[in-house]
């Protein structure tokens, strides 16, 4: 019994490796491949004829197929004359995977004011005094806003457009005078309170020379 194991298991050890051998020239990847050893990655773009590169190395232009990529994260980036930047992240497990992506046409903004010389902000983005430009913006909303001392701010809402230019007019009334601030005059009050203290000194000074008086009048009476 125990011999019969041990030819059992010897078979095994030497015919184990030959048919592994013989998978490897079968074309079988799922024989010779651990899962997640290696990955294949086709990328794609609309429109095609995009430069792409995957973790900095330039690899072709879309749609472009990638072999041997490590399992992981990896960093793709696509660029393609007219279109916005693309940048993206792909997790890779082993296999064969596919990714497409659609490029999109940036928009532009010009800005106008009717005052000379108003500065000018793309959301926190000081674009300089009006007229004034913005390209390669990616489409979606914005706020702008402009400023010049003396008038009052503008601020709207704007949506920018995929390949479109937009165009905002800025208007900024005048800002109303400030009116000068009225304070009463320190004066009046103390020439009130002068008044008062004088008119208080006479009659404490006729009271004094009333009883003065009698007492003058009352020893006079009495020396007689």
């Amino acid at each position: 019994m125990g011999t019969a194991v041990w030819i059992r298991a010897g078979l095994a050890a030497v015919l184990l490796p030959a048919y592994a051998w013989a998978g490897e020239g079968s074309g079988d990847s799922a024989a010779r491949v651990p899962e997640g050893a290696a990955s294949t990655l086709t990328i794609r773009s609309e429109p095609p004829g995009a430069e792409v590169t995957v973790d900095g190395i330039r690899v072709g232009a879309a749609p472009v197929k990638v072999d041997s990529l490590p399992p992981g994260t990896h960093r793709l980036q696509l660029s393609l004359d007219g279109y916005l930047t693309k940048a993206a992240s792909v997790k890779l497990a082993g296999g064969a995977d596919e990714v497409s992506f659609t490029l999109v046409k940036p928009g532009a903004l010009t800005v106008v004011a009717d005052v000379p010389g108003a500065g000018v902000w793309l959301d926190s983005l000081y674009l300089g005094t009006a007229p004034a430009d913005k390209g390669g913006l990616k489409p979606g909303q914005y706020t702008v806003r402009a400023s010049k001392p003396g008038h009052t701010d503008f601020s709207a809402a704007v949506t920018v457009a995929a390949g479109g230019r937009d165009t905002v007019r800025a208007v900024l009334p005048a800002a109303p005078a400030a009116l000068p601030a009225v304070k009463p005059a320190p004066v009046a009050a103390s020439r009130t309170s002068s008044f008062g203290g004088r008119r208080a000194a006479t009659i404490a000074a006729c009271i004094a020379f009333t009883v003065f008086s009698g007492i003058v009048i009352a020893v006079g009476a009495a020396s007689d």
